[in-house]
């Protein structure tokens, strides 16, 4: 539900079949980013036929323990 609210959010930059495109490309570096700041990590959205997928890179095990509690909360 929050990626179709970033993606109608979005305007289109074009009336062309590409608009669609770049308007999804916007939103989700927009998410990106705003993951990118909450997890204090590198984070990528890689586009894909139905749906996204989200890669979150951790280069240390702390990093990987702050990731963790920051998405599911609490001790480990």
């Amino acid at each position: 539900a929050y990626v179709r609210r970033q993606l109608a959010a979005v305007p289109a930059t074009a009336a062309s079949p590409g608009a669609t495109t770049a308007r999804r490309d916007t939103a989700y570096a927009h998410i990106e980013a705003r993951l990118r700041r909450a997890l204090s990590t590198k984070v990528a959205v890689v586009p894909q036929k139905k749906g996204a997928r989200i890669v979150i890179d951790c280069y240390s095990a702390e990093e990987f323990d702050n990731v963790v509690q920051s998405l599911l909360g609490g001790d480990l």
